[in-house]
Parts: C-alpha cells; structure tokens; sequence
C-alpha cells in the first residue's frame, strides 16, 4: 500500500467518524445523510489520488448506476462519472480480449475452450472473433 493511499484511507476514515457524530448530534435528515456520505465518498476518492472521472481500478459490480443513484441520492450519471472505466482503457482491454481469443482459436482450441481460458462464455467467444476478423487492425 503506498503511503499517499494509506494517508487517505486514514484521512476519509476520520473524516467519516466525524460525520457520524455530526449525524448524530443533530438528528439530518435522510437526505442531508445521503449527501454528506456521497460529498464524503468524492472527497475520499481525491484524497487518495483517484481520478474523478474514471475508476483508476474498476470492477464488475452488483449494483447498476441506476441502483446505486437511488441509494445514494444522486443522479445515475454522477455515479457513471464517479465509478466508470476510463474509455480508452475499455477499448485497450476489448482490443487486448479480442486478439487473445484469436491467438487461441489460431492454435486450434474450441469456443469452449476458450471460453474456459478467458473466463466467460461461448456466447461471448464467438462475438470476440467475429469483432477480431471485421477489424483486425482495430
């Protein structure tokens, strides 16, 4: 853990404690609570030297942006821009995906395989590889 992160991580862990205490003496409302954790959220996000729009470490998560908005009380577009995958990053890995899959079926493994290999489905295989002969310089 680098000391720029772990300086975060103990600033937003402070700066939560207060909040819960400033909660609790004076009664907010839902709202104000939802707003206080989403201004706390961002603010710990530059603390710890993330980029605001785009995730530095996106991952797969259990909740759309439509989900998470409700929860937190904000719009499903300010969640998109807090968490999102930067674009060129996407495409870097889509790219990175399609060329691995067809590396594999060039040395004679099935879709199933495949599959197997990069952790999704044959579905999916067969997608990658048409996408990787339309454009294989893309």
């Amino acid at each position: 853990m680098t000391e720029q992160l772990r300086s975060g991580l103990i600033a937003g862990l402070i700066a939560a404690v207060i909040w819960m205490i400033i909660t609790v003496l004076v009664d907010l409302s839902k709202a104000a609570i939802v707003g206080g954790g989403l201004a706390f959220l961002v603010g710990t996000m530059q603390l710890t030297g993330c980029r605001t729009m785009g995730a530095k470490n996106p991952v797969r998560r259990r909740l759309t942006a439509a989900e998470a908005a409700e929860r937190f009380g904000a719009s499903a577009r300010t969640i998109q821009r807090l968490f999102a995958e930067p674009r060129q990053d996407f495409l870097d890995r889509a790219k990175q995906r399609r060329e691995t899959a067809a590396a594999l079926r060039d040395e004679g493994l099935s879709y199933r395989q495949i599959a197997e290999k990069l952790s999704c489905s044959t579905g999916a295989v067969g997608a990658l590889l048409h996408e990787a002969r339309k454009n294989p310089h893309h």
